[in-house]
C-alpha cells in the first residue's frame, strides 16, 4: 500500500511536483514518504506500547501530530533542493499543517490496515493456543471428559465403578457411574444401545449384522452391541437404515 502511494505521487506529481522529472518526482516523494512512514511507524509502535493497542486512533493522531515536526523540516528541505523559486515562499508554520494533513490521509488507512491484520492474527494465536472448554450448551458429562479427548464424544461403555469414553481423539476411563452419564447426556443426540454402552449418532459409522445380532460400527472401529432391549429404540431412530 505505501508503493501504491508511492508510485502514484511520482505519476501524477501531486502539490505542484508535476513539473520535476520522473527521476526527480521519485527521489522527492520517496524521500518524504519513505522517510515519513519510518518515523510514523517508530512513533505508533512507541505510543502503542504506553497507550495500548485498544486506543489506536489515539495513538495513530498522536504519533501523526508528532512525526508531522521532522516531516515539515524535511519538506521544506527538499523544496529548496528540488524546487528553490517556491521554498523561498515558505514558512514552517504554514507548511505544517499540510504535511500533518497530507500524513493523516495517507498513513491513517495504511496504518490501520496492518493493525487491524495484526490483530486479527494475534487473536487467531491466543483462539489456537487457548485450551479446549466446554460450551454452556454441552452435557454435564461433557465437562468430565479429559480436554485431550476432545469435545466429540462417539460412545460411552461401562467398566465396573468407571465409564470408558470414546471419542475422535482416543479414550479414557472416567470415574463416574454408568447410570448417572446417560442420565447426563439426556440432552445429547445419542442413545443407550444395551445395558453397558450409550452410543452418539456422530460416534456411528455403520450397522454390522452377525448370528442375528446387530452391531454399530464407530468412527473409531470399535463396535458397540446392541440388544434386544434396546433395538426397538435404535431402529425408531433410523440408526438401522
Amino acid at each position: 500500500m505505501v508503493l501504491a502511494v508511492f508510485g502514484l505521487a511520482v505519476m501524477i506529481g501531486p502539490f505542484g511536483t508535476f513539473g520535476l522529472t520522473v527521476a526527480e518526482r521519485a527521489q522527492y516523494w520517496g524521500i518524504i514518504i519513505g522517510v515519513n512512514w519510518a518515523q510514523l511507524r517508530f512513533l505508533q509502535i512507541l505510543l502503542f506500547r504506553l497507550a495500548g493497542h485498544d486506543r489506536f486512533w489515539l495513538a495513530t493522531l498522536g504519533s501523526t501530530l508528532t512525526a508531522s515536526f521532522p516531516a515539515t523540516l524535511e519538506v521544506l528541505w527538499l523544496e529548496r533542493t528540488f524546487r528553490p523559486e517556491i521554498a523561498a515562499e515558505l514558512t514552517y508554520l504554514e507548511l505544517y499543517p499540510q504535511v500533518l494533513a497530507l500524513t493523516l490521509a495517507i498513513m491513517a488507512p495504511v496504518s490501520w490496515f496492518f493493525f487491524s491484520r495484526a490483530m486479527a492474527a494475534e487473536l487467531d494465536e491466543i483462539e489456537a493456543n487457548a485450551p479446549q472448554m466446554p460450551s454452556a450448551a454441552e452435557s454435564a458429562f461433557h465437562r468430565r471428559i479429559p480436554l485431550a479427548l476432545g469435545r466429540e464424544l462417539h460412545a460411552l461403555q461401562a467398566e465396573d465403578h468407571y465409564v470408558r469414553v470414546y471419542t475422535s481423539k482416543g479414550d479414557d476411563l472416567v470415574l463416574h457411574r454408568f447410570s448417572d452419564a446417560v442420565e447426563e447426556l439426556a440432552g445429547h443426540d445419542g442413545l443407550r444401545v444395551h445395558r453397558s454402552w450409550w452410543v452418539a449418532r456422530e460416534g456411528v459409522a455403520g450397522v454390522e449384522r452377525r448370528d442375528r445380532k446387530v452391531w454399530l460400527r464407530l468412527k473409531n472401529g470399535q463396535e458397540a452391541p446392541v440388544s434386544r432391549t434396546y433395538l426397538g429404540d435404535v431402529r425408531d431412530a433410523g440408526w438401522l437404515s
